[in-house]
């Protein structure tokens, strides 16, 4: 076979059932990628890219799965997650809910935190009865919280954990995503931001 980005082909040989070529990406936004089957046995070509987005420029995403965040105080009122002062305490709270038309297993629910949180890890407390009793596991870590969990047809399910704003300063949030761990078309994403100040 014969395969490239752009004008640059490049040939392949092989007797196995499959092989795996590194395509040289040319510069520039977007290019062809072109196959030609030299042979006479038929051939079938898969392209696998990965990386990450530009901060931000992740776009809203609902593939079976939605995500709504909320921010509150204590007391339950609404606050802006940009404005916090350093030193008080907000409530974060990610609903995600089944929009597809079967029970998803295997949900991870990926929530990275801006820089300037630290996480109030209420498990270490003596209040530390189990408020999210939906969810199979969850592992907290200095920059995340990860959850994972089941969701039946049409059913939701709320994450809620309480921050810090530990520092001052204007901080990038990042994307909140959530997916089936088994099944890439279930998806949804909540794109990062940075406040304008």
């Amino acid at each position: 076979v014969e395969y490239g980005m752009g004008s640059r082909l490049e040939t392949a040989s092989f007797s196995s059932p499959m092989g795996r070529y590194p395509l040289r990406v040319p510069l520039g936004t977007e290019s062809a990628f072109q196959v030609r089957n030299r042979s006479d046995m038929p051939v079938y070509a898969r392209i696998i890219a990965r990386g990450l987005p530009d901060e931000g420029s992740e776009p809203v995403l609902s593939q079976g799965l939605s995500l709504q965040a909320a921010y509150t105080d204590a007391n339950g009122r609404t606050v802006d997650p940009d404005a916090l002062a350093v030193g008080d305490d907000m409530v974060v709270r990610v609903t995600a809910r089944n929009l597809s038309s079967r029970d998803i297993n295997e949900i991870a629910l990926v929530h990275p935190l801006p820089s300037s949180w630290e996480i109030v890890n209420t498990r270490l407390s003596e209040d530390s009865g189990r408020e999210n009793s939906s969810y199979k596991y969850q592992d907290i870590r200095d920059d995340r919280v990860m959850t994972y969990f089941d969701l039946r047809r049409g059913a939701s399910v709320t994450v809620s954990f309480r921050v810090n704003r530990a520092y001052g300063g204007t901080y990038f949030r990042p994307a909140i995503h959530a997916y089936a761990m088994y099944d890439e078309s279930l998806e949804a994403v909540i794109p990062g931001n940075r406040p304008r100040r």
